[in-house]
């Protein structure tokens, strides 16, 4: 796949083609590519089963990392590495905790974040819109849904990449020791947190999972609440993220979309619906057959490890037309499946959508004269679960830094 991480989509387009169902061994799993497929890999869990399909953290790391690790908190599993009867209940408790009537209360502080942001660079006339916009947009709002501290973030940022490397097999051991003591010290991090809840309830999601953990009628332990956590910032930040960049570069791209953005901001759902699907920023989710299962004429032993390729699937000619090109109007666009689809589809999506809106309807109000840097060239940085941009390059006159939010 590495030869392929800057633009994998002609690699998508024969592999849909020649070989829907295709072994990879930088993956160690059979790729599938086409959307029916993709479709039907996610829906039925019997036959593709999650159940340890990543990384077992406390199982599946070099010895040394393992006694690092040791003096964590037990660790539970992963809520997209398990399958019915175990998922139920969590997945209802992530229902729970992203309801409607937190995520608009949380509006008013997604929108004052999206304008200090825009206030600390505005007077410049350029920036990188990734590391000093969406990104810190995005995990600052994440943050103050959960109840992190302000001064904490970039150290919620650094604990994020530890669960990630430790996930991922093809990391150098060294590299795995440090996201392993990381992770342990995190731990430390949230236990504390836990115990200030305990003595000062707040109006926030760890004083809510401080209860359950307390409350013996509850069956979610410490070791499922902790994970819970990082699940969410693993979850919940990268992708939303991408694709504010990935709209703005495709806006920024071509003037006609971004001049539409401007005159009449509630085309942006569409514009940020037809970038998850064009440039979906989450590559997908390991399954494990529970049977032999033929696909295609390729004969997949039970235990194989298979990957659907939610950004080749969203790009299959066969379900959307002109797959290439950016659209925000086209029909149908709610049938990506940058979100995922099925039991395991991707419970924070209203809350990405909303993060986004806010995110580009500020920007867009704020500086309406963005321009691509002239020397700007796409580049994405090198993840195994993700796909972004690793900055964006603007510039913008400094006249118009002060443009009123919402032109």
């Amino acid at each position: 796949m590495e030869p392929h991480r800057e633009d994998p989509f002609a690699f998508f387009s024969w592999a849909r083609e020649h070989a829907p169902v295709t072994y990879v061994p930088a993956l160690g799993a059979w790729m599938i590519s086409r959307y029916d497929d993709v479709v039907r890999v996610l829906n039925d869990t019997e036959a593709f089963s999650s159940q340890n399909a990543l990384a077992r953290i406390d199982r599946d790391n070099p010895p040394e990392v393992l006694e690092i690790l040791s003096a964590a908190e037990p660790i539970a599993p992963v809520i997209v590495q398990c399958d019915s009867p175990d998922h139920a209940p969590h997945r209802l408790l992530w229902r729970r905790l992203f309801r409607g009537a937190r995520i608009s209360a949380l509006k008013p502080r997604m929108q004052k974040i999206a304008e200090e942001l825009v206030d600390a660079f505005a007077g410049d006339g350029h920036a990188d819109l990734v590391g000093q916009f969406s990104r810190p947009h995005i995990l600052r709002s994440v943050c103050a849904l959960v109840g992190i501290p302000e001064d904490d973030h970039e150290r919620v940022a650094a604990a994020d990449w530890a669960f990630l490397m430790l996930l991922v097999p093809n990391v150098d051991v060294a590299t795995k020791k440090r996201a392993a003591e990381q992770y342990v010290d995190h731990d430390r991090y949230l236990l504390d947190l836990f115990d200030q809840r305990r003595a000062r309830p707040a109006d926030d999601m760890l004083t809510e999972l401080v209860a359950l953990i307390d409350d013996p009628d509850e069956p979610f332990t410490v070791a499922d609440v902790l994970m819970l956590i990082r699940g969410i910032f693993a979850a919940g930040t990268h992708t939303p993220a991408d694709a504010i960049s990935a709209t703005l570069l495709n806006t920024l791209s071509d003037r006609e979309h971004w001049e539409r953005m401007l005159a009449d901001p509630s085309v942006i759902p569409g514009m940020i619906e037809e970038t998850l699907r064009r440039d979906a920023p989450h590559r997908g989710l390991m399954r494990i057959t529970t049977r032999e299962i033929e696909l295609h004429g390729v004969h997949l032993p039970a235990g194989s490890a298979i990957f659907p390729m939610l950004g080749s699937a969203n790009r299959d000619g066969e379900h959307f037309a002109e797959p290439d090109a950016f659209r925000p109007a086209r029909d149908g666009v709610r049938t990506h499946v940058a979100f995922g689809h099925g039991p395991h589809d991707c419970i924070g999506a209203h809350l990405a959508r909303t993060q986004a809106r806010i995110a580009l309807t500020v920007l867009a109000g704020r500086l309406p004269d963005l321009h691509l840097a002239a020397d700007f060239s796409p580049a994405h940085y090198q993840d195994w679960f993700f796909w972004g941009l690793d900055r964006l390059d603007v510039t913008w006159p400094r006249a118009h830094r002060d443009a009123p939010t919402g032109r």
